[in-house]
């Protein structure tokens, strides 16, 4: 248990450090990083699985201390007080730290912690029998002995929430006295909030509860199709929320839906509000490695970061957003401009061949151009604005993991710099083709121009196509116009590396089948014309 000094400290951290762009300034650590970071005054604050925790400046990203525990963090630091906040250790050492990174109180208690909550002086800590309570001297307040373990606390002034064993606990702040337990799903990870008389918490049945703070009973619950254990946060009269399901919600305060927006994969962080250029905004991060910011009130995309994996809960200080990854990564993030991936997903495999890259772009100021590199290499320009594709190639290069990045230069000539949106794509050996859908009719006129789709699994239309039709070729991009020329059966193929070939037939109708009219009316009016002719002639 010691504090390090930041020469120290850099050993262990890179700092990544730019005057302007998206990207503030980062850090990347030896471990994942542990929940949502603290806002102490100007600094912000976070932890590590490898048992670290840090203090940087919020606006320059400078280190102020560095803390280490000797053992790995179990759960996220907490404030306790305006100058003191909480380290648990996963040996059940809780330690007491002050505003300079200096170890004070410390108590060693009976288990590692399931999770922590601070507020008012006092920290509150959910073991496997119970919940404890102690003061930032390190002085036990209040135990209450529970027949199971409690599941993530809420602490709110006089008042601190928790379940456990199918039962919502009120408990007194100062004494630990119960003010009810009622019934209620198990919250698994979802911290209850208490807003304006309610409680809201998510349940791993799917459902978002709400219930009334002072007697306890159930006030309405919201069904999603995953579990929830995103902590909800409230704003005016609307709740956010993600799932499991891969949804983020807002719902009214009375249990209502207001919309919904899809991500790739689950969402368990707890989203955080910011006013943005034109309103209020709302970000979560997903487990698919973006983190998001929609409009508040209309639930329509405004921007998206790709992190290199999965963002946790960020903490808001004026327009930037502060947060850690999976990977180690921690950012200071203002969201313009910005870029990010939503094809393939992070992590994707990828064969011996050019891939194509979908992402977004966004900028306050417009979107001038975006630009996308593979490991490092030249930038090469993307096709499109806020919606963009570009051609990455693969072709040669050794197995193994590749970091792909995107960045944008906005209208007013502002470029991000230094840390870039990005996925991890890895090169295997043995990648199988994809499969390709094709939209195509069975039959057509000769002479009709007919539209030939080629999509991948998403439905989305490929590009650098190669399509023959009769053994003619032609590369482009999906859909072509095409129009057979002849009758019968004309073979088609379409190619694109990376995919299997699919070759059908369409059949040519008309043609030549229309010549046996056609000359029937010539015949029939050369007959006409010649007997006209001869009863002339007979006439005179």
């Amino acid at each position: 248990m010691k504090s390090t000094a930041p020469a120290i400290f850099l050993l262990f951290l890179i700092l990544s450090s730019v005057s302007f762009a998206s990207v503030q300034w980062s850090y990347t650590a030896q471990g994942a990083i542990i929940g949502k970071p603290l806002l102490v005054s100007d600094k912000v604050v976070f932890s590590t699985y490898e048992g670290k925790a840090y203090e940087f400046s919020a606006d320059r990203g400078s280190i102020s201390w560095a803390y280490d525990a000797d053992e790995r963090i179990s759960v996220p630091a907490v404030k306790v007080s305006p100058d003191t906040i909480a380290v648990a250790s996963q040996s059940g050492r809780l330690s007491f730290l002050s505003a300079t990174g200096k170890e004070g109180a410390v108590v060693h208690l009976p288990s590692a912690p399931l999770y922590l909550a601070g507020d008012s002086g006092n920290v509150y800590v959910s073991l496997p029998d119970g919940v404890r309570a102690y003061s930032q001297a390190g002085v036990s307040v209040w135990n209450v002995s529970l027949p199971g373990p409690a599941g993530p606390i809420g602490a709110f002034g006089d008042t601190v929430y928790f379940t456990s064993g199918r039962l919502l606990y009120s408990i007194a702040a100062k004494n630990g006295a119960q003010n009810f337990a009622v019934p209620a799903e198990d919250s698994f990870l979802s911290m209850p909030l208490e807003y304006e008389g309610s409680i809201y918490f998510g349940a791993t049945d799917g459902r978002l509860y709400s219930f009334d703070a002072v007697s306890g009973r159930q006030r309405w619950y919201f069904q999603t199709g995953g579990w929830v254990q995103s902590t909800p946060v409230r704003f005016g009269d609307s709740i956010f929320f993600g799932s499991n399901d891969g949804y983020f919600y807002s719902i009214t305060d009375s249990g209502k839906l207001r919309f919904k927006y899809k991500t790739g994969e689950g969402i368990w962080s707890e989203p955080v509000l910011f006013s943005g250029k034109g309103g209020q905004q709302v970000s979560f991060g997903s487990n698919d490695g973006n983190i998001y910011g929609l409009d508040a009130i209309s639930g329509e995309i405004v921007w998206s970061f790709s992190a290199g994996g999965r963002p946790g809960s960020a903490a808001g200080k004026g327009d930037n957003l502060f947060f850690g990854t999976s990977m180690g990564k921690f950012y200071s993030l203002s969201p313009s401009p910005m870029c990010s991936f939503s094809w393939p997903r992070n992590g994707a495999s990828v064969g011996d061949w050019p891939i194509d890259v979908d992402g977004t772009a966004y900028s306050d100021s417009g979107v001038q151009d975006v630009e996308v590199r593979l490991e490092g290499g030249n930038w090469q320009p993307a096709n499109g604005l806020e919606d963009w594709r570009a051609k990455v190639d693969f072709t040669g290069q050794p197995f193994g993991a590749y970091r792909v990045e995107c960045r944008v230069t906005d209208l007013s000539g502002k470029q991000q710099s230094a840390d870039y949106s990005s996925i991890t794509l890895v090169k295997g050996q043995s990648v199988p083709l994809q499969k390709m859908s094709v939209l195509a009719p069975s039959e057509a006129g000769i002479n009709e121009t007919i539209t030939i789709s080629a999509r991948d699994s998403r439905g989305v239309e490929l590009t650098g196509v190669a399509l023959s039709v009769g053994g003619v070729k032609e590369d482009g991009d999906s859909p072509f116009s095409v129009v057979l020329g002849k009758s019968g059966s004309v073979p088609i193929s379409i190619e694109k590396p990376g995919y299997e070939p699919v070759p059908f037939v369409i059949i040519g109708t008309g043609g030549d089948n229309f010549l046996i009219p056609i000359l029937a009316l010539v015949a029939l009016c050369a007959l006409g014309f010649f007997a006209y002719r001869k009863f002339v002639a007979k006439k005179k």
